[in-house]
């Protein structure tokens, strides 16, 4: 089973990368863990990140990455203020 992160706005690409470095620290997840990036627009630099994909085995890569969803989102929330 995968599970996908999707963001949008002008910082999605940064909360992104900042999502997969957590996600690169739990042990359960460690490879498996892809970036999804589309082809940048006409005029603009190299590709633009715009999902990650989780792959989730056993049911242990299923806790790591909720939990450490959760844990990531609240960071965000309380840098970003209230959604």
């Amino acid at each position: 089973m995968d599970a996908g992160v999707r963001a949008e706005g002008p910082e999605a690409a940064d909360e992104l990368r900042s999502l997969n470095s957590w996600l690169a620290d739990v042990d359960e997840l460690r490879g498996a863990v892809r970036r999804r990036a589309h082809e940048p627009r006409p005029g603009t630099l190299g590709p633009v990140l715009d999902a990650l994909a989780v792959a989730l085995g056993p049911a242990g890569a299923v806790t790591a990455f909720a939990t450490t969803l959760i844990a990531w989102l609240r960071t965000r929330r309380a840098t970003c203020g209230s959604w």
